[in-house]
């Protein structure tokens, strides 16, 4: 019951860190629609994704937070070490990003919200937010669980040398683009949904040219993520110690199982989504592609959660030991007879 509890909140804090990452980006696009194509939905849109960045934000701080509290509680000693391992002034630095990031969404908000509303400094303001984020927090993280992970690497400080090098690492580089890749697509998902819920069925049924552009556009930008994927996550089980991607692909029952079904979840969701980015103007489509992606989030991090499990030194540990057969004790002569 706890693993299950653990791998929800995990799964929360990566769609609230998804949507607070991609959602930047998508709201300059919305408003770029807003002022060049006369959409109106595309600024309300853009105004709410807007806050809802900002409330990813907060949701995934504290999220976060009670998954360190977890692994505080479960003595990770290995993740912890990890942590040891980044000096104090990265972990100052990645506060001073968060804060930078809240600033800069902060005056997005503001600035929309005045009758003049200067485009290229809100368009500014939000690349920076988003940039911000996607250039520290997925590779940092991905190489504490590799300092976790990694027995060589224990004790090593992760000073700046250390960093740029792992930077170009094949595991940090290929979980990095998956993460930037997963961002996109679990916020032009969300984007296509609301956008749907906004237009309602009978405003889109009068609709000649079909579904509100934004929904197509946001259903094409998922479609073209997700199907980046399938060889970034290919290159992702390659890159990872041969041990775990056996377990992964069928040694380890609780590593193949939510495996196999994110890989049909995604299977799945490429066919609804591509339905949507056509013009199928059938509302259950884009609430199927929701429940997929969101299955697909949930799976693929049960997968994940078990694979940081294994990977760990004490996991492999347990591992050796219960594939080694405990010897019988050797019969008494009363036993014989």
């Amino acid at each position: 019951m706890s693993s299950l509890i653990s791998v929800l909140l995990l799964a929360v804090h990566f769609v609230a860190v998804d949507l607070t990452m991609a959602g930047p980006l998508v709201c300059v696009w919305l408003a770029w629609r807003e002022a060049r194509r006369d959409d109106p939905l595309a600024g309300r849109l853009n105004r709410e994704l807007a806050w809802a960045s900002l409330w990813g934000l907060v949701v995934g701080i504290g999220v976060g937070c009670l998954e360190l509290v977890r692994l505080w509680l479960t003595a990770d000693h290995d993740f912890w070490r990890a942590v040891a391992a980044v000096p104090a002034g990265r972990l100052w630095f990645s506060l001073a990003e968060l804060v930078f990031f809240a600033v800069c969404m902060a005056a997005y908000v503001w600035l929309g919200r005045r009758p003049k509303r200067r485009p290229r400094l809100a368009a500014t303001l939000a690349i920076l937010a988003a940039l911000d984020l996607m250039a520290h927090f997925p590779p940092l993280f991905t190489m504490l669980n590799l300092l976790a992970d990694r027995p060589g690497l224990a004790g090593v400080r992760l000073e700046s040398p250390l960093y740029r090098s792992l930077l170009v690492d094949p595991e940090v580089a290929a979980m990095t683009l998956h993460v930037y890749l997963a961002a996109v697509a679990v916020t032009a998902t969300l984007v296509m949904s609301r956008a749907t819920r906004l237009v309602g069925q009978a405003a889109a049924d009068a609709q000649p040219a079909g579904l509100p552009a934004v929904v197509v556009g946001s259903a094409r930008a998922a479609l073209a993520a997700t199907l980046l994927q399938i060889p970034l996550g290919i290159a992702v089980l390659l890159s990872v110690p041969s041990q775990l991607r056996d377990a992964i692909l069928g040694e380890d029952l609780w590593a193949a199982v939510p495996f196999g079904g994110g890989i049909l979840a995604t299977l799945a969701l490429l066919h609804t989504l591509a339905a949507v980015a056509l013009g199928d103007r059938d509302r259950r489509q884009v609430h199927r592609a929701v429940i997929l992606m969101l299955a697909t989030v949930f799976l693929m991090t049960a997968a994940l959660s078990r694979i940081r499990q294994l990977g760990r030194p004490a996991g492999v540990m347990e591992r050796v030991a219960a594939a080694v057969p405990v010897a019988a004790p050797p019969l008494t002569p009363n036993a014989r007879s």
